[in-house]
């Protein structure tokens, strides 16, 4: 589908149940971090199904706030997303722990406060006992 407005990835992520999203290592080591759109979707409550790497475990947290499967393993994913698709609840739970989850650590504002108190003029006696 191409680039979207965030309008857009809102609107298709409500129309959704369970959103999969399955990065490998690839042959060079490369590796995504944590992915932007997992942070979407959790914050969406979508309960999501995807692979323990990178910094994505930091993130998920199996049976938690979504479900983490090994990579390269596609039955472990259609195991998953079937559980999820057959458990309304188990769904509901998971996607309330990840938005709960997204708030609390990916809110925009927080961050902001959590910088500024990093960045804030300090006064003589902070700077002397500062480490370095």
């Amino acid at each position: 589908m191409g680039a979207r407005d965030s309008d857009e990835v809102v609107a298709a992520l409500a129309t959704t149940d369970v959103f999969a999203l399955t990065p490998t290592v690839t042959d060079d080591g490369d590796r995504d971090g944590i992915p932007n759109v997992l942070v979407e979707a959790m914050a969406c409550a979508l309960p999501v199904v995807t692979t323990a790497v990178g910094g994505i475990p930091e993130l998920v947290e199996n049976g938690v706030n979504g479900a983490l499967v090994a990579p390269g393993d596609p039955a472990g994913v259609a195991d998953a997303l079937q559980q999820l698709l057959d458990d309304p609840d188990l769904r509901s739970r998971l996607g309330a722990a990840a938005r709960v989850g997204v708030e609390g650590a990916y809110d925009v504002d927080k961050a902001a406060r959590r910088l500024r108190d990093v960045f804030r003029p300090r006064t003589g006696a902070e700077l002397e006992a500062a480490p370095c």
